[in-house]
């Protein structure tokens, strides 16, 4: 059924771009988690006349797409397993905090949006100290190899800053959308210079209120001395060291990957450092515009 794409109003048209990228997380939205991620002002209304004309389904106080399975059942259990999962979450933000150089911990991924899947990861997103990014991970990674026997299950350290390169460079919906949904824990005030620094997503999200959770703040005595103790040239080689045998073996491990996808998925600075092997980003991005071609064939709406 094409329509005539002009008695679409533009918040509806926003509205269902929002609906297309939590398709790709069979993730229906209530209408006021569609308010928002949606850059202008939804009326209720709105959403009940393209319910009408097919291009978006509801179930209870769920909409999702029309072209799309019903996920809602899925996505209410998913919702309770991270309700379960929070004090978890909280205990392990507040161990990353614990760490020598560790400035703030937020929660992100699927927890950040209060759902979890069956065999989802507890991801966390990391601000450092300066010049001891790379000790930090370090000192992390060799914790859950050594404590946790190698488990990512809840305890996904996958995204690393320094306090001197807060603001996030690749400027798109993804990066928006995982930046204004972290639930920042431990180091409440780096954590809100992260966003001050990030404010181009503010236009993209105007009616967004971010929900964080309360941990403990307070450094404990080891913490302190360690980084007293590396605070010097020992600490710049340690940090060295690390950055560049961490690199050597991702390039190894991952020898057959695209280079451009590999500086994306593996970004790697002295203040960055990111792990995404499956380069979830391209993956989101293309399957946006994937559900906005299929939209269009099928009503004729443009973008």
């Amino acid at each position: 059924m094409l329509l005539n794409f002009q008695s679409i109003s533009k918040t509806q048209i926003s509205a269902i771009s929002t609906l297309c990228y939590f398709d790709i997380f069979s993730y229906p939205l209530k209408a006021e988690e569609i308010q928002a991620f949606c850059s202008q002002k939804i009326d209720f209304s709105e959403l009940e006349s393209l319910v009408k004309l097919g291009i978006l389904k509801q179930d209870k106080e769920y909409f999702y797409l029309g072209i799309t399975s019903n996920n809602v059942d899925e996505r209410v259990v998913g919702n309770k397993r991270a309700k379960k999962l929070e004090d978890k979450a909280i205990k392990q933000s507040n161990k990353i905090g614990s760490f020598p150089f560790v400035r703030s911990v937020s929660l992100s991924g699927s927890m950040s949006k209060g759902y979890m899947a069956q065999d989802a990861d507890l991801d966390f997103f990391i601000i450092t100290e300066p010049k001891r990014l790379w000790l930090a991970r370090t000192l992390l990674i060799l914790y859950k190899k050594v404590f946790l026997l190698n488990s990512r299950k809840f305890f996904c350290v996958n995204y690393f800053v320094d306090t001197d390169h807060l603001k996030i460079e690749e400027e798109n919906l993804f990066t928006a959308t995982e930046l204004i949904t972290l639930r920042n824990v431990y180091g409440a005030d780096v954590h809100e210079e992260f966003l001050e620094l990030n404010s181009w997503v503010k236009p993209m999200f105007p009616y967004f209120k971010p929900a964080h959770l309360n941990g403990n703040k307070k450094d404990c005595i080891l913490k302190r001395f360690v980084e007293r103790s590396l605070n010097n040239k020992l600490g710049d080689m340690l940090d060295e060291w690390c950055m560049r045998m961490t690199m050597n073996r991702w390039k190894n491990q991952f020898v057959g990957m695209d280079r451009s996808d590999f500086e994306i998925a593996f970004k790697s600075r002295k203040y960055i450092s990111k792990h995404h092997p499956r380069n979830y980003q391209k993956y989101v991005l293309t399957e946006i515009e994937k559900r906005k071609e299929l939209i269009t064939e099928k009503y004729g709406i443009a973008w």
